[in-house]
């Protein structure tokens, strides 16, 4: 399987997995998919949106088969290659809660701006701003847990590792933060033809991304300490320090 999974993270295997899918492509419209959606990560998600009633468009309204392909394919990807582990050294389970502080500010923002209009609400263009905040929750994560866990495995304990790393990434997450924000300002004073939804998707970025900074910048190294001692992973190192005493 290594060989296999070398292959696959190799030029060779980009290239083969491109043409694996322009191949798809065409079939998968030959089998019923409109001419110019054989493969459209936009088309699946308007789709699935109309399937859980974000919109009224009774003819994209259903879960497409091929989301729940790739789901399944990639589970079964990870049992029979055994990659369970994320490779940057980022936890999945801080990534997942941080995610949540995102989808708060979206929604508080919203809530607050629906006393002055009642066009601020939960519709499709909220659920494409919360796929951004996620995203970019998890970016912000990786920075400080990523490089804290570096420290951790150079030797310092977890609450020394996770100071260091907020220390030295704060000013990088403020910089990303704010460049953010004022990215996403003009939409929500936007005006003229769909304004509308321009100032929803803006409120909602504009919540979501401003509450992950400001609770994220201080969870972020809280709770990379509490998994690590939830985890015992000092006690898992000092093990693991006694049976390889030269490394």
């Amino acid at each position: 399987m290594s060989s296999v999974s070398r292959f696959f993270t190799s030029i060779w295997g980009i290239i083969f997995t491109g043409l694996v899918i322009g191949i798809l492509a065409p079939v998968l419209v030959n089998l019923g998919n409109p001419g110019n959606m054989g493969i459209c990560v936009v088309c699946f998600t308007r789709d699935i949106a109309g399937a859980l009633g974000f919109h009224r468009a009774a003819v994209v309204q259903y879960i497409r088969p091929e989301i729940i392909g790739l789901m399944l394919g990639a589970l079964v990807a990870a049992l029979v290659f055994r990659e369970f582990k994320p490779r940057t050294g980022s936890s999945p389970l801080i990534r997942f809660l941080l995610g949540m502080f995102a989808v708060f500010g979206a929604l508080l923002f919203l809530m607050i701006a629906r006393f002055f209009s009642e066009s601020f609400e939960n519709n499709v263009f909220t659920q494409i701003s919360l796929v951004m905040l996620i995203a970019m929750a998890a970016k912000n994560a990786i920075l400080i847990v990523e490089f804290a866990k570096i420290k951790f495995d150079e030797g310092l304990s977890l609450f020394d590792a996770a100071i260091e790393s907020a220390r030295l990434r704060f000013r990088p997450i403020l910089m990303t933060a704010f460049s953010f924000i004022l990215g996403v300002f003009p939409l929500v004073v936007a005006s003229g033809a769909g304004a509308e939804a321009r100032k929803v998707m803006g409120m909602a970025l504009l919540g979501g991304m401003t509450m992950a900074t400001l609770l994220g910048v201080f969870f972020y190294p809280m709770l990379f300490v509490l998994i690590g001692k939830l985890g015992r992973y000092e006690q898992k190192r000092e093990k693991l320090q006694q049976l390889n005493p030269k490394s």
